[in-house]
């Protein structure tokens, strides 16, 4: 992951890469994230998603 933030991204490319972390992250397969609303993420107050509803 280190390797693929040092690149030079594009906007779009980047927002790529981190819709693609945040799968890794979650354990989400691509399907399951377009489906998600804000209403299923839980956000702490350090700014880490800890569940899923």
């Amino acid at each position: 992951m280190d390797k693929m933030e040092a690149l030079e991204l594009s906007p779009i490319q980047h927002t790529t890469l981190d819709i693609y972390r945040f799968c890794v992250e979650t354990s989400l397969g691509y399907t399951d994230y377009i489906s998600l609303s804000d209403e299923d993420i839980e956000i702490d107050k350090e700014k880490t998603i800890f569940g899923l509803n």
